[in-house]
C-alpha cells in the first residue's frame, strides 16, 4: 500500500484495521526530539496478524522552502442589512490579493509555473474571469492556464496531459489534483477553506507536493497560504472578546497547518520551545446510499449544472437548463405515510411524530409552564430523534416518503422571445464533449421528463408523484421551528429565493450544517422555497455510527471547536 498521508504504524492500525465508518479526523501524538528528521526510515510491525513494514521518506522537493501566511479579518457589528454584503466583501478582498500575486508572478521574466488551489469551483472560475479581464483578454485556456476539478470531461483530461508542462498557471481543486505532478512549478498558492478542515487539511498536504519530479527539485520553492475570517459581534461591548476568540481560532488553524506540514517533511512539528508533535489529517471512511430516486438524480443534475455554469460562464444553456428544472420541480410537498410492511413495530407506531407537534407545541409548552411541567410526562413518548446543535434529526422509521410535484410548465419551454427551446438546449448539452459523462447520463432522465411534460394537454398543471421506502432516510429541521412556527410560516409564505442568494438560502444552510456532521446524500427538496417551515430529507447509511464515533478518546479534532490546549496538555504517553 502506498499513501503519503498514513506514515505511522499506530495510525495504520487505527485507521485501516477496521472497515466500519470513520469520520474525518486529525491524528496526533507527542514525540521526542529524536523521532523524525530521518530522511528515510523503516519500521517493522504486525498488521492483522501478518508481518508488515512502514517505509517513510521525510522530505520536500526543494533546497529551501519559503512559507508565507496572508491573514485577513473583518470585524463588524451584526446587521441583517449588511451581513451578507460584508461577507462577500471579505471574499472579494482575498480574491484581489490572490489576483495581485498571480499577476506579479506572470510579469516575472522566465516565471516558473504557478499552482493555485481553491476548494471552491465558483471562486476559481471568477478568479480566471478577473485575470482575463485585467489582461485585456490575453489569458487563454491550455496555453496560459489549466483548470482542473473533479468533474472535468475527457476532453479536459486530454488537455491536462498535453499542456501540463506548457501552461503558466494551473488552477485546481484538491480532488482533481491527485496523482498529478507539475515539474515546472516552484510557487504554490493555497486558499485555506473554512469547512471540513480535517478533510481539507489532508488535501492541502497533497497539493503542496504537486510541484515535483523535474529539474527544479533542488531550487528554492514558495508556499503562500491565504486565511481569512469574519468576526461578528452583537454590540460594541462584545467586540474585544469576539476578536480575541477569533484570533485564537486562526492561530489554532495555523499551528495545525504548520505542524502537519512539518510532519510530512521532518517526521514531526515543533510547537513552542521544546514540544514536538506528529500530526496527520486523514479523510474518513463511509458508504453512501445506493438506488437513487428520480428526484434525487434530478437534484444532483441541477447541482452539477450550477457548478459547471460557474466555470463555463459563457455557455448560457447551463444556467437556462438548471433554473428551468429548479422552477419545474420547485413546488413540492413531501409527506410521511405509514409503511405497508407487515412486520410493524407497534411501539414505534405509538410514538408521537415531531411534525404533528409543530402547530401546537408553543401553546402546549406555555400551558405546561402555568399548570406544571409534570403534565408533559403524561404525553405519549416522541419519535426517536437526535438533537445535533440547533437541528433536530429524525430517522424515518416504518414510514415511507411520498413526494408530490406540481410542475409549472407554462412559459418554461422558450426563452428570450422563442430564441431557444429548453429541449434543444438539453439535447445539445447531453452531446457536448466539454462536459463530463456523468452530466450526459443524468441529462437523459431530465430530457425524458421534459418530453413527457411537453406532450401533455395544455392548460393542465402536470403532477408527478413518487414514493420511496429506505431505512437510511432521515429528515432534519431547526429546533427553533417549534417555538416560531407562525413567524417562519409568514416569512416563507410565497417567498422565492433569488439565484444569487441560493448559497445563503435556508435549504443551503441546512444542507451545509448536516454535511459538516454526517455523511449525507440524496438531499431533498429540490427547490429552496417553503410554504410552511424549512426542512430537508436526506439519506445516510452511517449516521448512527457517525454519532457513536463523534466524540471518543482516540481523536482530538472532531469538530470546528479547535482547542490547541488539549494538544499542548496531552499526556506524553
Amino acid at each position: 500500500m502506498a499513501d503519503a498521508s498514513i506514515i505511522d504504524p499506530q495510525i495504520i492500525q487505527q485507521h485501516l484495521s477496521d472497515t466500519t465508518y470513520e469520520p474525518n479526523k486529525i491524528y496526533f501524538r507527542r514525540v521526542s526530539a529524536e523521532q523524525g528528521f530521518s530522511p528515510l526510515s523503516i519500521q517493522p510491525f504486525t498488521f492483522k496478524r501478518d508481518p508488515a513494514v512502514v517505509i517513510n521518506a521525510n522530505a520536500y522537493p526543494a533546497s529551501m522552502l519559503h512559507i508565507n501566511y496572508k491573514i485577513g479579518v473583518d470585524a463588524f457589528q451584526y446587521s441583517e442589512e449588511t451581513f451578507v454584503e460584508r461577507s462577500k466583501q471579505l471574499i472579494n478582498t482575498v480574491q484581489q490579493h490572490i489576483i495581485e500575486d498571480i499577476l506579479a508572478a506572470l510579469n516575472q521574466k522566465d516565471a516558473p509555473q504557478l499552482l493555485v488551489y481553491i476548494q471552491d469551483k465558483k471562486r476559481l472560475a471568477l478568479l480566471i474571469q478577473a485575470i482575463r479581464k485585467l489582461r485585456g483578454g490575453a489569458f487563454e485556456a491550455n496555453q496560459d492556464y489549466l483548470e482542473i476539478h473533479a468533474n472535468i470531461s475527457e476532453v479536459d483530461r486530454k488537455a491536462v496531459e498535453d499542456f501540463q508542462e506548457i501552461a503558466r498557471i494551473v488552477f485546481m481543486t484538491a480532488s482533481a489534483s491527485r496523482g498529478l505532478s507539475f515539474k515546472r512549478a516552484r510557487h504554490i498558492l493555497v486558499d485555506i477553506p473554512h469547512f471540513e478542515i480535517e478533510q481539507n487539511l489532508m488535501e492541502i498536504l497533497q497539493v503542496i507536493y504537486r510541484g515535483r519530479g523535474g529539474d527544479f527539485d533542488q531550487d528554492n520553492k514558495t508556499l503562500t497560504f491565504y486565511l481569512s475570517d469574519r468576526v461578528v459581534y452583537s454590540d460594541s461591548a462584545d467586540r474585544e472578546l469576539s476578536v480575541r476568540e477569533n484570533m485564537l481560532h486562526l492561530l489554532n488553524v495555523l499551528l495545525i497547518l504548520k505542524t502537519a506540514i512539518m510532519t510530512r517533511i521532518e517526521g514531526n512539528g515543533k510547537i513552542g520551545l521544546n514540544q514536538r508533535f506528529m500530526m496527520i489529517p486523514i479523510g474518513g471512511k463511509s458508504v453512501f446510499a445506493a438506488g437513487d430516486t428520480f428526484t434525487s438524480r434530478m437534484s444532483k443534475l441541477i447541482k452539477e449544472l450550477r457548478d459547471l455554469s460557474h466555470r463555463h460562464w459563457e455557455d448560457k444553456r447551463l444556467e437556462y437548463v438548471y433554473t428551468s428544472l429548479t422552477r419545474i420541480l420547485g413546488s413540492a410537498r413531501i409527506s410521511l405515510i405509514s409503511s405497508k410492511q407487515q412486520n410493524r413495530d407497534d411501539d414505534e407506531l405509538a410514538r408521537r411524530p415531531y411534525l404533528a407537534l409543530i402547530p401546537s407545541f408553543s401553546d402546549d409548552f406555555a400551558d405546561a409552564v402555568h399548570k406544571g411541567f409534570d403534565r408533559l410526562l403524561q404525553q405519549p413518548p416522541l419519535e426517536r430523534g437526535y438533537v445535533s446543535g440547533g437541528l433536530l434529526i429524525v430517522p424515518i422509521v416504518q414510514k415511507s416518503m411520498q413526494e408530490e410535484y406540481w410542475m409549472e410548465i407554462e412559459g418554461i419551454f422558450e426563452q428570450n422571445g422563442k430564441e431557444r427551446d429548453l429541449l434543444t438546449s438539453m439535447r445539445e448539452l447531453s452531446w457536448d464533449q466539454r462536459y463530463p459523462e456523468s452530466l450526459q447520463v443524468a441529462m437523459r432522465d431530465a430530457i425524458a421528463l421534459i418530453e413527457l411534460l411537453k406532450d401533455m394537454v395544455q392548460g393542465k398543471m402536470p403532477r408527478y408523484e413518487q414514493e420511496s421506502d429506505h431505512t437510511d432516510q432521515h429528515y432534519a429541521l431547526p429546533l427553533f421551528m417549534f417555538l416560531t412556527r407562525d413567524m417562519m410560516r409568514e416569512y416563507f409564505k410565497g417567498k422565492q429565493e433569488r439565484e444569487e442568494d441560493s448559497e445563503m438560502s435556508f435549504r443551503s444552510l441546512l444542507t451545509a450544517s448536516i454535511r459538516s456532521q454526517y455523511p449525507a446524500d440524496s438531499i431533498l427538496p429540490i427547490g429552496s422555497s417553503y410554504d410552511e417551515f424549512p426542512f430537508v430529507v436526506f439519506r445516510s447509511l452511517n449516521l448512527g455510527e457517525a454519532r457513536r464515533k463523534m466524540f471518543t478518546g482516540r481523536y482530538l479534532f472532531m469538530s470546528h471547536e479547535f482547542n490547541i490546549l488539549n494538544m499542548l496538555l496531552s499526556s506524553k504517553q
